[in-house]
């Protein structure tokens, strides 16, 4: 039994089809076999999945070449703003890199100090490397309450060997601008031993060499005087920061007394330290505390000491014992 089916073709005379007259453009008249009907729609029908297996199969084919595959060059992953917040990629070939950025900055701690000092009113002192506290702002930094002067000079607040020394006028206006009753010295001296690392360290530095002048036994005991030396010396061998041991020096220079412990700290640190500029303020600790040093048994032993350190001031501070 013979048949005609009508097909869609892109090639309408190709293939041995043939158009008839009056079809439309692409419809292909082709001749088949109406026995043979039911099989050739069955091979038709298989058709169509034997293709989606086929690329299925290519499919897996290629995804496992590409995973087969090493890249050439390594990948690189950027760590160059975030490396501290860095987290590593589970696969070596992943080419993204995954960053977790940074937490914002935690809010800077404030350290009581005393019942109304705190580390902000330290932020408030400007200190200088040869006369210590210079001056001092209000608590929005618009003005200035505090200025340092030094007898007989009409000019203010410079940082010179000059303007070092403190007056009972000084103090007054210092621990005035920073509320600090004379009540709360020595708490406020072991407030600042014991912040240290947590607050302004030159500025605290700086307090304790004011605290350390105060000459009223009444205001400030000869523990709490020692304490603060002892503290003092210490960073001569312990602090790293030049600027710091230096202002160490300095304060020690400006506390009302001073002991033989400690001049001797002060030369291991000339002996250790020949740079110029870090034991500048040495001279001011031997030339400020001199009487004390004249006095003392072993003084010209202490002398021959500091010509042996090779320190460049070492001439100089012996001279103040000729």
């Amino acid at each position: 039994m013979a048949g005609k089916v009508t097909w869609l073709s892109d090639n309408i005379c190709g293939g041995g089809a043939s158009r008839e007259g009056g079809e439309e453009p692409g419809l292909v008249t082709i001749p088949v076999d109406c026995a043979n009907m039911q099989p050739y729609e069955a091979r038709m029908r298989r058709y169509p999945a034997a293709l989606l297996l086929a690329v299925v199969l290519f499919g897996l084919a290629a995804s496992g070449a590409a995973l087969a595959v090493k890249p050439k060059h390594k990948p690189v992953y950027h760590k160059a703003v975030y490396h501290k917040y860095w987290k590593k990629p589970k696969s070596k070939h992943a080419l993204v890199a995954h960053h977790k950025l940074p937490p914002h900055p935690p809010a800077p701690k404030v350290v009581q100090l005393g019942a109304s000092f705190t580390s902000n009113d330290l932020k408030r002192i400007v200190v200088g490397n040869q006369a210590g506290i210079l001056k001092i702002y209000n608590a929005d930094h618009s003005s200035v309450v505090f200025i340092k002067d030094a007898k007989g000079i009409d000019m203010v607040g410079i940082d010179g060997v000059l303007w070092a020394p403190l007056t009972d006028a000084h103090r007054t206006a210092i621990f005035g601008a920073l509320n600090i009753a004379d009540s709360e010295m020595v708490a406020v001296s072991h407030a600042l031993i014991k912040n240290f690392n947590e607050i302004p360290k030159l500025q605290a530095l700086a307090m304790l060499g004011v605290i350390g002048s105060i000459p009223d036994e009444k205001v400030l005991p000869d523990d709490a005087s020692e304490h603060i030396r002892q503290f003092l010396a210490g960073l001569l061998t312990s602090q790293k920061n030049v600027v710091l041991r230096r202002q160490a020096v300095l304060s020690l220079a400006l506390c009302d007394e001073t002991d033989e412990a400690t001049v001797q700290s002060v030369i291991a640190f000339m002996t250790q330290s020949h740079n110029a500029w870090e034991t500048f303020t040495t001279r001011q600790f031997f030339q400020y505390h001199k009487d004390y040093i004249r006095s003392l048994p072993g003084s010209a032993g202490l002398v021959q000491e500091v010509q042996a350190s090779g320190n460049p001031y070492a001439s100089d501070i012996a001279a103040l014992f000729n």
